[in-house]
C-alpha cells in the first residue's frame, strides 16, 4: 500500500483501487474459494477512506457492506458506487467472492477473508452467471 508524506510530516495513504471478482464456479457459495475456480471482475473503484494503518481486509469488509445492502439501504442515502453496482445487474457479494485491494487478493469466507495469491479470471464478455443471486 502506497503511503506519502506531507509537508506536515504526517503520512497519508493514496486512495485504494478496488476490483470486485465475482466467482463463476457455483459450489464456492457453500465451499468458498478454490484455485480451479475463475472469477470475472465486475465492478473496479477508488476507496478514498483509507489511512496509513487501513488493512486490505478492512477495505474488503467496507467492499462487502458497500454492495450487499442492496441498492437502497434502509438507514441511509445511498451511496453512488453501490447503485452504479447494482444498475449493472450484479448481486450481492458472498462466499466465495474475491476483492483485490491494490493489487492484493481477499477470498470472502463464511467468516472473515482470506488473503489468496493472484486468482484466474475471465473476460466480463464470457462470464459463467450459473451463480444464483
Amino acid at each position: 500500500m502506497n503511503t506519502r508524506t506531507r509537508k506536515s510530516g504526517r503520512l497519508s495513504r493514496d486512495p485504494a483501487t478496488v476490483r470486485v471478482l465475482h466467482n463463476n464456479t457455483y459450489d464456492a457459495l457453500f465451499f468458498g474459494y478454490t484455485l480451479r475456480d475463475t472469477l470475472t471482475c465486475v465492478y473496479t473503484y477508488t476507496d478514498p477512506d483509507v489511512q496509513p494503518a487501513t488493512t486490505g481486509v478492512e477495505v474488503a469488509e467496507r467492499a462487502f457492506e458497500l454492495f450487499t445492502v442492496g441498492r437502497y439501504p434502509a438507514h441511509a442515502s445511498p451511496d453512488p458506487r453501490a447503485v452504479a453496482y447494482r444498475e449493472l445487474g450484479h448481486r450481492s457479494l458472498s462466499v466465495g467472492d474475491v476483492v483485490c485491494v491494490d493489487g492484493h487478493f481477499f477470498a470472502c469466507e463464511p467468516f472473515g477473508w482470506n488473503e489468496i495469491d493472484p486468482p484466474s479470471e475471465t473476460s466480463l464478455e464470457h462470464p459463467d452467471t450459473t451463480r444464483a443471486p
